[in-house]
C-alpha cells in the first residue's frame, strides 16, 4: 500500500462515507478511520473497540425488533464468531482483522439501535465455548425444520458435534432425508416445528425453460471461476472432471442426484444435448439455478423477489411442462442458529443461554476476559 492518513472524529462524532457530490454512502463509523492509497484505489480500515465493533454487527445481523434474549444470542454469536475470524488472519494484507460482509459479518449496514446496544451490553465478553475453545457459531436467517452439518453445506473435512443435522422441534430428533421421497414428504407435512410460522418456512418458485437457457451457462461459467472443483463435466469415458462447460444447446433434463442427510441438495446434475454437468455445494447449486427476476411465494402467501440466489438449498425440483418448480423450505446456509427460531424460542420465555445450548448443545456461555481489545 502508499501512503496512510487517519481520521479521528471529536468526541463521540462519526466519520460517513460520501459520493463525489456529497451523497451518503454509509451509516456513521465510530473511531479511528484509517485510509490508505493504493495504485487502483484506497482501503478504509475502521480502528474502535471491540464491543464497540459488535454495536454495528448485531443490528446489521438481526432484525432489532427481535425479542430481547434472541439479541443477545446473537450479541454472544457475533462476539465468538469474530474472535475466530480475527485470529485467521486473512485480512492482515490491509492492517484489518475482518471485512463488513457476509465473508465475515454485515457491519454498519443499518443503524444502531437502543436494543441491540443493550443485548451487546448485557452479554459484554461472553462467548461461547466447546472443550476450551471457541465454538463456530455459525447462524442464519430461518430454518425449515431441519438443521444441516459443516461437512453438508461446505463440505468441511469434519463435523464438530455440537453442530448436527437435526429436526429443528421442541426437542431434538435425527432423521435420514437424503432420499427424493423422504425430503419431499417432509418438506409436505404440516409438524409443528421451532421455525413453522415464518414466512420463508416454505417458498416456492417457477423458472421458464427459456430463462434457464438465457442465464445458466453464464452461471455456470462464473462458478466454474470462483470455485472450480463445484463444476465438474463427464469426458468420454464417463468420470467427471472439473472444467468450464461448452456452450448449451438444448436442455434434457436437471435433476438433484445428490442430498446431505438433512435433505440439503449437495449435487446437482444438468444433461444438456451433448454434456452432462454436475455443480455441487448447496451455494454453487443456489448461484447457478438462482436469479434476481424470480418470484417467490412464501408460506403466508406473501411474494419475494430480488434474490440473486435460491433462499436454501433445501429443496425439491420437477418439471411442469417447459418450466422447473422448485418447492424448498428456509432462508439461508442451515448450519448452526437460526435466527427466527431464536427469536420463537425467546418469545416462548427461553433465556440467551438456553437458546445457545439449544442450537449449540454441549457449549457453554463464558466470560473472556480479553474485554479491551481493539478491533
Amino acid at each position: 500500500g502508499g501512503e496512510v492518513f487517519s481520521l479521528t472524529p471529536e468526541g463521540s462524532g462519526k466519520t460517513y462515507l460520501c459520493d463525489a457530490d456529497g451523497n451518503l454512502l454509509s451509516n456513521g463509523y465510530y473511531g479511528v478511520m484509517e485510509v490508505r492509497a493504493y495504485e487502483d484505489g484506497y482501503t478504509l480500515v475502521n480502528q474502535l473497540p471491540f464491543e464497540q465493533y459488535l454495536y454495528a454487527v448485531v443490528p446489521s445481523e438481526m432484525p432489532v425488533s427481535y425479542e430481547k434474549e434472541a439479541l443477545k444470542a446473537q450479541a454472544v454469536c457475533a462476539r465468538s464468531y469474530s474472535l475466530q475470524q480475527m485470529a485467521g488472519k486473512r485480512m492482515a494484507e490491509y492492517g484489518a482483522h475482518v471485512d463488513d460482509t457476509v465473508a465475515f459479518q454485515v457491519y454498519g449496514t443499518q443503524p444502531r439501535s437502543a436494543a441491540t446496544d443493550r443485548a451487546v451490553n448485557e452479554t459484554k465478553d461472553q462467548v461461547l465455548m466447546y472443550k476450551g475453545k471457541l465454538a463456530a457459531t455459525y447462524f442464519y436467517s430461518t430454518s425449515c425444520g431441519v438443521s444441516s452439518t459443516m461437512k453438508e453445506v461446505w463440505n468441511a473435512a469434519k463435523d464438530v458435534s455440537y453442530l448436527s443435522g437435526e429436526i429443528q422441534g421442541e426437542k431434538k430428533t435425527t432423521t435420514d432425508l437424503s432420499g427424493e421421497k423422504a425430503f419431499a414428504a417432509f418438506l409436505k407435512e404440516g409438524t409443528e416445528l421451532v421455525d413453522s410460522h415464518s414466512p420463508w418456512y416454505r417458498w416456492k418458485t417457477r423458472i421458464s425453460g427459456k430463462e434457464l437457457m438465457d442465464t445458466l451457462y453464464e452461471k455456470l461459467c462464473d462458478r466454474y471461476e470462483q470455485e472450480p472443483s463445484n463444476v465438474q463435466i463427464r469426458n468420454k469415458e464417463g468420470k467427471f472432471f472439473s472444467g468450464r462447460p461448452e456452450t448449451l444447446q438444448e436442455i434434457q433434463s436437471i435433476s438433484v442426484i445428490q442430498r446431505g442427510r438433512s435433505g440439503v441438495v449437495k449435487c446437482l446434475e444438468i444433461v444438456d444435448k451433448d454434456q452432462v454437468i454436475r455443480v455441487f455445494s448447496q451455494y454453487s447449486v443456489r448461484a447457478v439455478l438462482g436469479n434476481t427476476s424470480l418470484q417467490y411465494e412464501r408460506k403466508d402467501g406473501s411474494l419475494a423477489k430480488g434474490l440473486t440466489i435460491l433462499p436454501s438449498g433445501f429443496f425439491i425440483l420437477e418439471k411442469e411442462n417447459d418450466s422447473y418448480v422448485l418447492t424448498g423450505g428456509g432462508y439461508g446456509h442451515g448450519v448452526g442458529m437460526s435466527q427466527y427460531g431464536a427469536n420463537c424460542l425467546a418469545a416462548k420465555g427461553k433465556n440467551a443461554s438456553e437458546i445457545l445450548s439449544y442450537y449449540f448443545p454441549g457449549t457453554q456461555v463464558v466470560k473472556e476476559q480479553n474485554s479491551d481489545r481493539q478491533q
